[in-house]
């Protein structure tokens, strides 16, 4: 009999920009690593600037375990690391050499715990493995009570994973009889209900468990709660659905290839899309290469990936103060252009050169923000433009910061709101063109049921979150902090009257409990 579990709380945050069921690839030029991908993870350098490197050459490692290294996902040199405040590493970026050259591992592909996880360890593989409570790397020696697999993301503009393993399906189930020799417990796969799961359900030695309702029906945290809840010092596993791929194509081919598929989305791109890349790659660059523009100017100033572009030898000064300025530009899959919105008409871009644009505006560009994942826990890469380790989505949308005449009493036909403070509540399968803004300022945490009324776990979301401003880990343990991570807040903060930072509370309190 079908198991379903039905999420009644929760929020869908429609937006604009969907991306057609269209896969374009592009060859990866740089990758960035980032060490703050890995929660918790004291990183180590293993490499200076300089060196050559092939893919799974260890970049950093874990002090506290050194076993546990991040690779480098292409071959070629270690061009830049990129330090911080106090010296910390915020990125290692690698040039490709374009050879796709690979370590020679040697590997003992035996269908046995202790095998496999050295041959994970070895080819950096293991950082796909995550764990709760935490949501960090998982811990080898560890032995999990389940492993979860989340087959669908209903977070805004989220990707079919459906659609991106649809050629893979010996890959997954390689994978999944991998993972299977890790726990004692079962393999379980979330699925959405109602919708077409042919792909999963033709998954063999697994369990199935049926979700649906709003968001956070497809979050990692939702299914676990609902499916199995974590008691203190228990320790379930997950994995992403593509990184499960990889994993069982290094099992079936000997090959280690940490290409991917993407979403690219959002309001700020005209033409959304699936973009087949490789993890840590620099999305503005794929983004002008599928476009053929070699280097790209706003008013003027060049705003190519490159901090000194080697076409036009003028720095990319909008990169470098921090938010890049795309502005008016709508990204095509031809090239830029430029929307007017006050005449409500578009001008194309004018070519001067065969593969350069150069783009005039009178008006001035705006700004848009790229996100790599979601518009409710992505991080803001507007500076770096590299995709983050475990994000299979980009989303661009508008810049906010503005004023609007009449504010709040504006009568608000298109504007999105969760109460009916606009006249759009009449109207709740609009897609809206939602950007940054707040609209509101921080003040004092207020008591009420608003976080209720979107938060599907049986806890107490706003006491939790007091629990952590106070520090009382014991508080916090009695209330269920080890079920949640920050993306089981993330509708709590968007909801939030106070403009509260759930996210960040709840980040804090795990800190305090893993030290």
């Amino acid at each position: 009999m079908k198991s379903v579990f039905k999420i009644k709380k929760g929020l869908d945050v429609k937006l604009i920009g969907d991306a057609d069921f269209i896969i374009k690839a592009h060859k990866v030029s740089k990758v960035a690593v980032c060490p703050d991908d890995f929660k918790w993870l004291k990183a180590k350098l293993n490499v200076n600037e300089r060196d050559n490197v092939k893919i799974g050459t260890p970049i950093i490692f874990s002090k506290d375990n050194p076993e546990i290294k991040i690779v480098a996902p292409i071959s070629g040199e270690v061009t830049s690391i990129v330090r911080g405040e106090k010296r910390k590493i915020e990125r290692i970026v690698i040039t490709s050499d374009n050879k796709f050259e690979k370590e020679d591992f040697n590997l003992d592909f035996k269908l046995e715990r202790t095998a496999i996880i050295n041959a994970m360890l070895t080819t950096g593989l293991w950082p796909f493995i995550k764990q709760r409570p935490f949501d960090c790397i998982a811990d080898p020696n560890d032995i999990p009570k389940a492993i979860f697999i989340s087959c669908f993301d209903s977070s805004p503009l989220a990707p079919s994973y459906s659609f991106l393993l649809q050629d893979r399906q010996e890959e997954f189930q390689k994978g999944i009889e991998i993972l299977s020799h890790l726990t004692n417990g079962p393999i379980i796969l979330g699925l959405k209900n109602n919708i077409g799961n042919s792909f999963f359900e033709a998954t063999k030695n697994v369990q199935f468990k049926y979700f649906e309702g709003p968001h956070p029906s497809g979050n990692i945290g939702t299914q676990i709660h609902y499916i199995s809840p974590l008691a203190k010092g228990e320790i379930v596993w997950y994995v992403n659905p593509q990184d499960i791929a990889i994993i069982g194509k290094l099992y079936l081919k000997n090959e280690l290839d940490f290409s991917k598929i993407i979403v690219l989305c959002g309001s700020g791109i005209a033409e959304p899309y699936y973009l087949k890349t490789i993890s840590g790659s620099n999305i503005l660059d794929a983004i002008m290469k599928m476009s053929n523009i070699e280097c790209a100017y706003v008013n003027d100033k060049c705003i190519h990936p490159e901090s000194e572009c080697s076409n036009c030898q003028i720095k990319g000064t909008n990169l470098v103060s921090g938010r890049m300025q795309l502005g008016k530009l709508r990204i095509k899959n031809y090239g830029f252009v430029i929307e007017d919105k006050r005449n409500k008409r578009k001008k194309k871009f004018k070519d001067v050169d065969d593969n350069t644009v150069y783009i005039s505006s009178n008006s001035g560009p705006t700004d848009a923000r790229i996100i790599s994942g979601n518009v409710l826990t992505g991080t803001n890469i507007s500076k770096s433009t590299f995709l983050r380790f475990y994000h299979n989505q980009v989303t661009v949308i508008p810049e906010g910061g503005k004023r609007r005449f009449l504010g709040w009493l504006y009568p608000g036909f298109r504007l999105w709101s969760v109460s009916h403070t606009y006249v759009s509540w009449l109207y709740p399968n609009r897609k809206h063109n939602l950007d940054t803004t707040l609209h509101g300022g921080k003040r004092a945490m207020i008591l009420s049921d608003i976080y209720e009324k979107v938060f599907p776990l049986d806890i107490l979301p706003m006491e939790l979150l007091k629990a952590c401003v106070i520090g009382d880990t014991e508080l916090m343990e009695q209330l269920g902090i080890y079920e949640v991570v920050e993306e089981d807040f993330a509708l709590c903060e968007v909801v939030c009257p106070s403009k509260t930072e759930c996210q960040k509370i709840i980040y804090d309190g795990l800190s305090l409990l893993k030290e």
